[in-house]
């Protein structure tokens, strides 16, 4: 390497741009990967892959004995919360939320406020790869959520099997 290829290096190193993205970088790899096991309440025996994304930890309640896969988000809102009951199965990219963007015409998306709503899940819940849970709904004990459905309204029915966009009951757990 020539002198001027190392200066080039080591300016580029102690560059103010370069010092805050990677202070930014620590500070996101902090949030989503470290601070969130001392905010958010558990019970025991959780396990979340180290590819789980989690945001306002301390507005999420996880029940015992659940597991949270990889590449799962579990986003919580400021003013919002997500609550996971016990014996909880989340296949890999599940994705939960408590809260959403507003779409009204004539405003820019990013500009608009966006909508808080709690999000419960139940008890012996199994959701399966790749599903999606919207904000503000609430999930039954027992239910089976399909891989790739999008849950946008509350499943009351105990113990039933969801599937499709929009997620509907197509049956039941049986004995």
């Amino acid at each position: 390497m020539k002198v001027s290829q190392l200066a080039d290096v080591v300016r580029a190193l102690l560059s103010p741009s370069h010092i805050r993205h990677r202070f930014s970088s620590l500070g996101h790899t902090m949030y989503e990967h470290v601070v969130w096991r001392f905010t958010m309440r558990h019970g025991r025996g959780l396990r979340v892959h180290p590819t789980a994304s989690i945001r306002y930890p301390r507005n999420v309640t996880v029940g015992d004995n659940s597991h949270i896969n990889m590449y799962c988000s579990v986003w919580a809102g400021e003013k919002s919360r997500i609550t996971l009951g016990d014996n909880l199965l989340m296949g890999p990219c599940v994705q939960i939320y408590a809260g959403k963007h507003g779409i009204r015409l004539g405003e820019l998306m990013t500009s608009q406020p966006r909508v808080y709503e709690d999000t419960t899940i139940g008890n012996d819940v199994w959701l399966c790869g790749g599903c999606v849970v919207t904000g503000g709904v609430k999930i039954a004990d027992g239910v089976v959520v399909a891989a790739n459905a999008v849950v946008t309204k509350d499943i009351t029915e105990a113990n039933s099997i969801v599937a499709g966009v929009p997620a509907k009951v197509i049956g039941k757990r049986h004995p």
